[in-house]
Order: C-alpha cells, then structure tokens, then sequence
C-alpha cells in the first residue's frame, strides 16, 4: 500500500475497509480495525465506512500522530454515514484548496435506516484550509455529524471556515446560500440506506475534552449546533485569519464561537480567543451552560458575547464569562458596542426575544448598559445580571443587589446625593404611544458618624432607617407627573444635641435619557462636621410597550438612547 502522499492509495484502502466489512466476531457488532502504518496516504475518493459496525480506522497508538491522509475526494475525507459503534482516532487528515479536486468536509457521521449510534474519534486534527465557496457558503468543514446521536470525541484540533456542525436536520440550506436542501451520501445510498432527511432526534453528543475548535477567517462559526438536544465541550474556541465572507453569518463582520438553533441542555466549559461573539442564538434554547473565559478578540470587530435573534429566547441557563483583557470589556456605545447580551431592537416595536430564568455572569463589566439592551431587558423575567453592579429582574421589578453607598455632607451642610441612576425607557421616536411608569423604591439608612473611627469633636452617631418612592406618570413625550412618598424608620442618637438626622426627602430628575434618583437629608446637632452617608438599595419598576429601564450606579454616560 503506497504510503509516500504521492501515489494514490484509494484503491488499496477501499479493498481493505471490503474486506473488514465482511469479518464479525462476537458479538456480532464488533469488527478488524482498519490499522494504518506511519506515513501519509493520498486518496481521491471517500473512504467508504457506511452502513456498517464495529469498523475503527486508526494509526499507530501513542502520542504522536504519524499517520495522515491526503484527501483529494471534492467531498468528504471519511464517511461513516449509517455505522454504528465505528470511528477512527490517531490520524491526521488535511485537504488544501490548490489541490485538484480537494476534499471539503473532513469526516461526516450520519443516520440512515441501517444505523449511526454510538461512534467515536479520538487524538486527531483535521486541517481542510480556507474554501470560502466550498459546501454552499459555509466553506470548508472539518467534521459533519447529521443526527448521529450518542457520539464522543476528544483530544482533538480541527482547523475549517467550519470546523465542527452537529446538526438534527439534515437541511441545512440555511446557512448559505447554493447548498444543496439536504445532506447526502451517494456511498450510503448506494450500501443500502441514506441520509435520513429531516428534523429528528439528536441527543447525547459530547464535543469532547481538550477539543480545539478553530474558525479560519470570519465565515461561520467555529461550532455550530443544529438542534441537538444534548450537547457538551470543553476546550478551546479561536479564529485564524481576518477575512470577512458574504456568508450571513459575517455579514456584520462577527467573528463568532459558537451558533446555535434551538435545541437545549448544551453545556460549553471553553477559553475564547479572537471572537468577537461567544454565541449566536438563533431559536429557542433552554437549560444553556457556558463557562467561558475570553481573552481577546479582534478590536476592529464589533461584537456582543451573547447574541439573540429578534425572535428566540434563552430559559433555564448559566452563562458565566471571566474577561481578564481590561481591553475587552465596557466596549460600549460609539467604542466597539461589545456587549455582554443582546437581542436587535426592530425600531420602536417590540422584540419577541426573550430571557427566563437565567443567571449571567461577568464582574468585569462595570456598566450595565454595556451588559443587557433596554428591549430585550423588558422581556426578561427571573434574571440576574451578576456584573460588578448585579442587580435582579422579576416581572417589571428590578432589584439592585449590592450597597449603594452615597455620601450625603456633613450634619451643618447636609446635601443631596445620587442613590442610583436608571435609564429612561423612552422610544427613539416621541409620540402618543410612549407612555409609560416608573415607581423608585429606595430602601436603606442614614447614618451620620464616622463608623469605626474616633470623630475629632465626640464620636457621636445619629441613625435612621427609612423606605422612599417615587412614583413617575410619563405622558406621551418628555413630560411627567410625579409623586414623592416617604416611611421613616426608628431613630437611633448617641447624643441628639450632637447630631440628629430629623429626615430623608427623595427625588428622581431627568436628563439625556438617564433617570437620577437622589435622596436629601435634613439634620441638626452642634457636632456639624460630622459625615452623613446613605447605605442602601434601589429597586426599580418600569412598565412600557418596547424598553426596559436599567438600573446602574451612581455614575454613568453623558448620555444615553434606548437603540444603544
């Protein structure tokens, strides 16, 4: 059997796959493994392992990988279309688009009437270069699984346009343009059984341990998920090249790690590098795990680490992302728009997108209006946003989760100080349909004393609790009725000659977009130069047809607009 990666070995590795195919042992199900010797073998048909069983194509076992293949096949490398219990694992396999006739799928794995459960690859790499226009739009791919359920692979490198698609449908016309509806096999067909057509079943699929996905250009994304209905990986994601395709999936110049349709209980553990986005989320997804470390992307790229169609939805999910590059993060409005969550606003309407039961994570983030877009916040419900001011949503309500302290003067100069700022639900568009409510909710205390350090005039302290709202009528344009309501708490005076703070007025203004809720205290008492500081929460109720508020610190832009 030639093995110098000149000669064409198709003809010797077909006859002995024929040969395998007819041996069984027992039990039945398992046959001969294909054994490869070192060396690069050069092919310019498809490997045939479909509708079969129990078939392992394999090199030398250890740690190094010598033996390769050289496709030449203008489709796939390897086809286990239909085989159950059949992989390979210690090879290499690579394709470049110079060549004539090039390979342009790696290996595709796929059901038919025969069989395609329980296969397996392991301790490989597949390099198929960039073929931009190959397979439709999508370019090259590395490995292609249509609905073969309970599959494993691990210790791996794959390098594609799209390295890695798992997919329980076999239509997959959607991700660009040209390709053929449906998948096929002509070598299945013709062994007894095809591709099975259409949406099914796709469960138990594990990506793999120390699996590395990597994207050549900006084309698709380095995993994409079709559906499946369990799915786990845990390794690297990254993009080589700059090149931004026609593919839709490019056409806003996002480089992105992983798209999804539909399907759920995904669980991706997975260090980012060179993406813009970690998720393109295109339907329905539910129980999501991503535990994600970003360390870079590309800084012309704009990009939000979890993007949403206008019409899917995320429910019942985790996603949690560590950004150690304080380059990468607060890439907010007019600086790279990179934000943590994101569902595309369609005008003034509303956007069907929508979050359940989800909690998200990224303390790097220091704004919120750089984490979540105020129309996908409206749809939220049961959500926690976990960044360095987390706060939580529940209905119209949301709640901050951590202190607001504000210092408030001293008891001879006591004055106002900004609690929390939340940003105005308003339409871009003013007019009769930009109604809306907003009720403030400040809960905390007053403290006047220095807490812990002997004051220079007595050490006095002066405590009161208090509950204030502000409850806002906005009309149609910018104009707005409001009421003020305060609840005083128990008073506490170490000396009320000294010090005494008598009372808490709150208010709530508006600028530039940006709702400024403050609090004023009213004190008294000879010991003046004693400090008074606010230590509290805000909570927030906004109910409007398009936009919900975000509620962030005491800080904030100079401005801002509900389409940011």
């Amino acid at each position: 059997m030639p093995f110098d990666g000149v000669t064409d070995a198709y003809a010797s590795l077909a006859k002995y796959i024929a040969w395998v195919k007819t041996f069984t042992t027992v039990p039945t199900v398992y046959r001969w493994p294909v054994n490869l010797g070192a060396g690069m073998y050069k092919i310019t048909q498809t490997l045939d392992f479909t509708n079969t069983s129990g078939i392992n194509l394999q090199g030398p076992v250890g740690s190094y990988i010598n033996a390769g293949i050289f496709g030449y096949t203008a489709g796939p490398i390897l086809d286990f279309s239909g085989s159950t219990m059949s992989g390979f694992n210690s090879l290499f396999m690579q394709s470049q688009a110079a060549w004539a006739n090039h390979s342009t799928i790696g290996v595709l794995f796929a059901l038919t009437a025969t069989g395609g459960l329980n296969c397996s690859a392991s301790n490989f790499y597949i390099d198929m270069e960039d073929m931009p226009t190959a397979n439709g739009t999508i370019g090259s791919i590395g490995l292609l699984n249509i609905r073969a359920e309970e599959f494993d692979m691990d210790h791996y490198q794959i390098r594609a346009n799209c390295p890695a698609i798992f997919s329980a449908n076999s239509d997959l016309s959607r991700y660009g343009s040209g390709i053929a509806p449906v998948i096929t096999s002509a070598l299945a067909t013709a062994s007894g059984a095809g591709i099975t057509a259409g949406l099914g079943s796709m469960g138990v699929v594990n990506g793999g341990n120390k699996g590395s996905l990597l994207g050549i250009n900006f084309q698709m994304p380095c995993l994409l998920l079709h559906y499946p209905n369990s799915f786990e990986f845990n390794g690297y994601l990254s993009r080589v090249g700059t090149t931004v395709t026609a593919n839709a999936y490019a056409a806003s110049g996002q480089a992105i790690a992983v798209g999804m349709y539909s399907g759920g209980n995904v669980k991706i553990r997975a260090t980012c590098e060179t993406c813009a986005s970690i998720a393109y989320v295109e339907a329905g997804n539910s129980n999501l795990e991503f535990d994600n470390v970003v360390t870079s992307k590309p800084n012309a790229i704009a990009g939000t680490l979890f993007q949403l169609e206008p019409s899917s939805y995320i429910k019942a999910s985790d996603l949690n992302v560590t950004i150690p590059n304080s380059t990468d993060t607060d890439r907010g409005p007019g600086t790279g728009t990179r934000r943590f969550i994101y569902a595309t606003p369609t005008g003034d309407n509303p956007i069907i997108a929508s979050l359940y039961d989800v909690r998200m994570f990224c303390r790097e983030i220091s704004d919120n209006t750089h984490f979540i877009n105020p129309a996908l916040l409206r749809n939220a419900n049961n959500v926690m946003v976990l960044s360095s001011k987390p706060f939580r949503k529940d209905g119209n309500k949301i709640t901050g989760l951590t202190n607001f302290r504000v210092a408030l003067g001293t008891i001879a100069a006591p004055v106002a100080g900004t609690v929390a700022n939340v940003t105005a639900v308003d339409r871009v568009t003013m007019g009769s349909n930009n109604e809306a409510s907003y009720r403030f909710m400040i809960d905390g205390q007053v403290v006047a004393g220095t807490q812990g350090t002997t004051h220079a005039a007595s050490g006095n302290v002066s405590v009161v609790g208090f509950h204030n709202e502000v409850t806002i009528a906005q009309g149609s344009t910018s104009g707005q009725a409001k009421g003020i309501s305060s609840v005083l708490g128990a008073y506490a005076n170490s000396s009320t000659a000294q010090a005494a703070v008598t009372a808490v007025a709150a208010d709530a203004t508006l600028a530039n977009g940006i709702w400024s809720v403050t609090i004023t205290p009213t004190s008294t008492g000879a010991d003046g130069t004693l400090p008074i500081n606010f230590d509290g929460y805000l909570s927030v109720e906004a109910i409007h047809a398009v936009n919900g508020a975000i509620l962030y610190s005491s800080t904030y832009p100079a401005t801002f607009s509900s389409t940011d």
